[in-house]
């Protein structure tokens, strides 16, 4: 028996159409106390979950730049100002912001509270000799311990158009892309970087060039932070209903989900479901045109989605027991 309200979000938009700041523009989960969203992970065994507290994944935007030239025949350059000469040194130059510019040592890190972390690190210090073992030596005491290396950035062009003949200097190209990134300070200079290095390229050669943003279009998405709190409720309730051996700790993503507009409203948890067999064909990534849902996922999400608001409005002000390696009958 539990006393509250279980919302069920069902949500459009969230490629690219930031459907989550709708959903929360609307009203509609006003006095929500805490949210939960699973993600299908195709490269995570069927009946692992895994997840981290803190950063999961980036911030992201878009921007999108016209560069301005003046068109004429290929075989006369000299007449025309060439906008795909600009364009290309554009490219060339935007994947020197992160290469050049961000500190490769900026990092900020959250240690965990427990001994594990000083013990595992004096394990680590002795086998390996070496302290930076410690990223590749445990992925869960990476994810437990070291949550908040959040100094990744990513600049990215992925879309170019100018021209329609092989034999004319266009007058305009396009290009546009994507950037990201964990911390705020990082996401608003790189915005500013973007725009500076569009905008002086061009004009060194001889081109205008305008930048947008499209946050008309598609919101900027924050960088997906779960919480703490939830963090370790979520290691309860996975570890009772899967089995301990199977909640996994999580590496960070540059991917963006819109997921983090809630996390901003109220306390929020993001967790990857499993659902690679390997007795059956290979699952390709997320955004592959050859991407297939293995549908024997389903039951396991549905149960971790009833078992984690159940339990949570049972437990609702109470303490989070711990994982005691129990088996529960919702799967």
């Amino acid at each position: 028996m539990f006393f509250g309200t279980v919302v069920l979000v069902f949500q459009p938009a969230e490629e690219g159409g930031g459907g989550a700041k709708k959903i929360l523009d609307s009203g509609a989960l006003e006095n929500v106390s805490a949210i939960f969203g699973l993600h299908i992970g195709p490269n995570i065994p069927l009946g692992e979950v895994a997840s981290r507290s803190g950063p999961m994944l980036a911030g992201g935007g878009f921007f999108k730049a016209v560069i301005r030239g003046k068109g004429g025949h290929a075989a006369n350059p000299q007449h025309a100002i060439d906008p795909i000469l600009a364009a290309s040194n554009v490219i060339v130059s935007l994947q020197h912001i992160v290469s050049r510019e961000a500190d490769p040592l900026d990092t900020q890190v959250k240690t965990c509270n427990s001994s594990l972390f000083e013990e595992k690190m004096l394990e680590t210090i002795v086998q390996h000799c070496l302290f930076t073992t410690i990223f590749e030596y445990d992925e869960n005491l990476r994810s437990e311990c070291l949550p908040n290396i959040i100094s990744s950035q990513v600049v990215t062009v992925g879309n170019i158009q100018g021209g329609g003949a092989f034999n004319v200097i266009p007058n305009f190209v396009t290009i546009g892309g994507t950037f990201r990134a964990f911390l705020r300070e990082s996401f608003t200079q790189l915005r500013q970087r973007i725009e500076q290095v569009i905008i002086g390229q061009a004009a060194v050669h001889r081109c205008n060039a305008t930048v947008s943003f499209l946050e008309d279009k598609i919101s900027s998405y924050p960088p997906t932070i779960n919480n703490d709190s939830l963090h370790d409720y979520f290691q309860s309730v996975a570890g009772s209903l899967l089995g301990v051996d199977k909640v996994k700790g999580h590496h960070l993503l540059m991917g963006s989900e819109d997921f983090a507009f809630y996390q901003e409203a109220m306390p929020g948890y993001v967790f990857i479901v499993g659902m690679e067999d390997v007795s059956v064909e290979r699952l390709r990534s997320w955004h592959s045109p050859y991407f297939k849902v293995n549908e024997d996922v389903l039951p396991y999400g549905v149960a971790l989605h009833v078992s984690l608001a159940t339990r949570y409005l049972t437990k609702l002000n109470q303490e989070v027991p711990t994982v005691d390696g129990k088996y529960h009958d919702e799967l």
